[in-house]
């Protein structure tokens, strides 16, 4: 009768000489490997794994050993290459919230400039007036990140923070070294990113959209 813990294994391998000859320690060490490395979708040949597995330190045996008797197979989901819409959702509501939190940060203070009447003396890198170069940064900073934590009209706001980082890139530290802009470049990159892709199934966009349909 094969022991329980080879019940995984294809009969061939369970029931071989070369198998069934080892102590039944090793023999459920190697059962554990072949399958955490099925789980993980990694095809070899048993003999070649068992082979492998005996001249492994016992340690690791152990280890391999451990995560078959716990049934960690739902492992396979993390090594697994294929995508998953339910984590892409969750990674985009993450990733919104976070890029639009961390821009509204170096927005505040432009705010906090413009309402206190010092918008006069605001760097003015496109030549329209200091007030209004105030007026553009903090909308860029702080109004269109804002929308886009809440997922409202999601690609529309990311437009203006990505033409406010190019700016700030390309015009006002245009000629500074890569550190400087190196910032600005980041969250170019970032809200890019959430044009393309949009917000995801949580936000505001989805929530209308479905209500239009």
């Amino acid at each position: 009768m094969i022991p329980l813990y080879l019940a995984a294994l294809p009969p061939d391998i369970a029931t071989s000489n070369s198998f069934a000859g080892l102590p039944p320690a090793t023999q459920q060490n190697i059962s554990a490997w072949i399958y955490v490395n099925k789980a993980i979708n990694i095809k070899h040949k048993p003999t070649s794994s068992i082979k492998t597995i005996q001249r492994l330190p016992y340690a690791i045996q152990l280890t391999g050993n451990w995560i078959y008797k716990f049934n960690l197979s739902k492992m396979s989901k993390i090594f697994n290459t294929r995508s998953n819409q339910a984590m892409n959702d969750i990674w985009l509501l993450i990733f919104r919230v976070s890029a639009g939190a961390f821009m509204i940060t170096h927005g505040l203070p432009k705010l906090n400039r413009l309402l206190t009447g010092g918008a006069a003396d605001f760097p003015d890198p496109l030549g329209v007036g200091g007030v209004l170069s105030n007026i553009l940064a903090v909308s860029g900073e702080v109004l269109f990140p804002a929308l886009v934590i809440l997922g409202l009209m999601t690609r529309l706001s990311a437009i203006p923070v990505i033409i406010t980082m190019a700016v700030a890139a390309f015009v006002v530290h245009g000629s500074d070294p890569f550190q400087r802009k190196e910032m600005a470049l980041l969250y170019l990159v970032v809200f890019t990113t959430i044009l393309v892709f949009g917000a995801g199934k949580y936000s505001f966009d989805n929530f209308l959209g479905k209500k239009r349909r």
